[in-house]
Order: C-alpha cells, then sequence, then structure tokens
C-alpha cells in the first residue's frame, strides 16, 4: 500500500506543479457505414486546413459531443503515470546490480593498475549481461508492472548496493577487523 500511496502523493504534486502533461485527442466516430475513427490532436489540427475537409472539430473541452469523445494519454493520466513510474524503478536494478558488480571487483582489486581497472569494468558488466541473458526468471514487471515485487526488489537492490558499499569501506573494515572484534 505504500508504494501506491508515494506514487499518488508524487503524481498529485507533479500534477499541481504542470510538471507532467497529458495530450487529449478529440476522437469523431462516423456512423456505422464508416467505422474509422480519426484522432487527431486539437492544438495541431487547428491549423491544418486539410482536415477540415474531414469534419473534424478541434475542441479543447473535455465533454463528450453526440459523436465524438476525448481521448487523452500521456504521463499526466493516473494509469500513464503509475505504469511508467513502474518501469522507471525497475531500471534501478540495474543500475545496483552495476555498482554492487564493479564494487565487488574494486574490493578484489589489490592494487590500481591498468589490468585492475579493466577487471572492475568487467565486474561491473557481468552481473548486467546475467540479469538479461536470464531475463524471463529475473523479473515480471514487463507482464504484470502492479505486482508488490515490481516495487520492492529495485529498492531491495539498491539497499544491497549500497550496504556493499558501506561495510567495504575502509572505514567499516577497520571497525570489523579481527583484532579490534576481541580488544576491551
Amino acid at each position: 500500500m505504500y508504494p501506491e500511496l508515494l506514487l499518488a502523493g508524487a503524481y498529485r504534486f507533479l500534477h499541481t506543479f504542470d510538471l507532467i502533461r497529458h495530450y487529449c485527442f478529440q476522437v469523431k466516430r462516423d456512423p456505422p457505414t464508416n467505422p474509422i475513427a480519426i484522432a487527431i490532436n486539437p492544438n495541431i489540427m487547428a491549423n491544418l486546413s486539410q482536415l477540415r475537409k474531414l469534419d473534424v472539430i478541434p475542441s479543447n473541452q473535455l465533454k463528450i459531443n453526440s459523436n465524438s469523445i476525448i481521448s487523452c494519454d500521456g504521463s499526466g493520466e493516473p494509469p500513464y503515470f503509475y505504469v511508467n513510474s513502474v518501469f522507471i524503478l525497475s531500471g534501478l536494478v540495474l543500475f545496483g546490480l552495476t555498482y554492487s558488480g564493479w564494487f565487488v571487483a574494486k574490493i578484489g582489486s589489490s592494487n590500481q593498475s591498468k589490468m585492475d581497472h579493466i577487471l572492475q569494468l568487467i565486474g561491473g558488466f557481468l552481473p548486467i549481461l546475467a540479469y538479461f541473458s536470464n531475463h524471463r526468471e529475473a523479473t515480471r514487471v514487463q507482464w504484470t508492472p502492479p505486482l508488490r515485487e515490481s516495487f520492492a526488489y529495485p529498492f531491495f537492490i539498491i539497499q544491497q548496493s549500497f550496504l556493499l558499499g558501506y561495510f567495504g569501506s575502509n572505514q567499516m573494515v577497520n571497525r570489523l577487523s579481527f583484532p579490534y572484534l576481541f580488544n576491551m
């Protein structure tokens, strides 16, 4: 429930300050003899004389006429904002895996030679390669975005990465060293 509330708060904040946009189209549906609908942005079609032949009337008001409806899309619409936010969160998984792999390779290197830098880059690249080669088993966000794991897994990976960075820092290594633990 908390991730959805955070997303709702973020949506309200961004929508209040007009930081996210949505695009509305008036869709005029012809009688059943011609079932094709025409979707045109009202702001663009106001200046196009060629579209006037199609008897499409621009409207910036969100009301339904007898044979036309208003259809909106973009991140300003709540369902699009929700799904886009989940996909952005799933992109954080790649950042966390890259950082973790790079940091483990950095801890394992003894000196800062050119080969150690290459191994650190390979260490950052290997988790990404493994993630994409096992993508079907690694995530289900592309099929079902509103699952709880779609919210929890990115934060788990980021938390794991930062904890790894904290535990691997020199201060933490000195604090957890063997003689220090038994020193009274």
